[in-house]
C-alpha cells in the first residue's frame, strides 16, 4: 500500500488556524468579557478584604500588618488568599493596604487607578474598599 504525505503548507495552515482560534477563544483576565479594569479592581479588592476579615477572625480580631500575611501558609498549609502571591491591580501595581487604626476602624485596600496617582476621574479614579462600601450603602435596596 502506498501512503501519501500531506504537503507541509497544509500542515502549516492548520497550525496557524488552530493558533488563531485558540487566541480568540482562550480566556483572558478581563479582555472581551465585558469586565473592565475598574470592575476587576473592585472584585480583587472585595476578595482581599474578605481574606483580611477571615484572617482577623482566626487571629483574635487582629488584622495583618501587610497583605503578604494573607498568602503565607499556616501550619496546615491554608492561605487566606488562594494564591502564591498577592494579586496586582489591573494596571500591574500593588494594592495599597491600611490596617485598621483609631481613626480608620476598618481595613482599607486601594488601587490608584490607571494613572497610579491619588485622585483622578474615570479610569484614573482610585478604587478602594471604603468607596465600594459607600457605594453599596447608597444603593437603594430592592423591594
Amino acid at each position: 500500500m502506498l501512503r501519501r504525505r500531506l504537503p507541509v503548507w497544509i500542515l502549516l495552515a492548520v497550525c496557524v488556524g488552530a493558533g488563531a482560534a485558540c487566541d480568540r477563544l482562550w480566556p483572558r483576565p478581563y479582555h472581551g468579557h465585558g469586565i473592565g479594569p475598574r470592575t476587576l479592581a473592585k472584585v480583587n479588592i472585595t476578595t482581599i478584604e474578605g481574606a483580611l476579615y477571615e484572617y482577623s477572625m482566626s487571629h483574635g480580631g487582629e488584622f495583618p500588618v501587610s497583605l503578604e500575611a494573607l498568602i503565607e501558609p499556616d501550619v496546615q498549609g491554608y492561605r487566606y488568599l488562594n494564591s502564591s502571591r498577592v494579586p496586582l491591580d489591573p494596571w500591574h501595581r500593588a494594592y495599597l493596604y491600611t490596617p485598621p487604626c483609631p481613626t480608620t476602624p476598618r481595613p482599607v485596600v486601594t488601587s490608584l487607578g490607571r494613572d497610579g496617582v491619588v485622585g483622578g476621574e474615570g479610569e484614573d479614579e482610585d478604587v478602594s474598599s471604603a468607596t465600594i462600601t459607600e457605594a453599596l450603602r447608597a444603593e437603594p435596596s430592592p423591594r
